[in-house]
């Protein structure tokens, strides 16, 4: 396989885990063919200019897959045991952030965004 494999430098094992849960066992072949990015929407930028492969959260590209300017080249799901805790000030709850968590769950639950 030729092609950059783009991955989050907070996220250095994403690809490794990726083949391991489709069966790739052995070393990763395409190691030295890895880009780092920083971000998801850079890693998103990255994908749209054909500067690479991506694992991304379907619920964030959304209008690119619809639109056409991505494709999904394999749906094999990815899950990982990572996890993240949504927080707020103390006493700072209020109706916004009841309907952000609302938003989040949905996108968790559905994997992707509402619309």
């Amino acid at each position: 396989m030729r092609v950059p494999l783009l991955q989050l430098e907070s996220r250095p094992d994403d690809w490794s885990d990726w083949f391991r849960m489709q069966g790739i066992q052995g070393e990763m072949k395409n190691a030295g063919n890895l880009r780092d990015v920083d971000r998801f929407s850079m890693m998103i930028t990255c994908a749209v200019q054909s500067l690479g492969a991506a694992l991304l959260p379907s619920y964030l590209i959304e209008n690119e897959l619809k639109e056409g300017t991505l494709v999904c080249l394999l749906d094999a799901r990815f899950s990982t045991e990572r996890s993240y805790k949504i927080v707020s000030l103390q006493g700072a709850k209020d109706k916004s952030v009841d309907a952000f968590i609302a938003w989040m769950r949905n996108a968790v639950v559905n994997g992707r965004a509402p619309g």
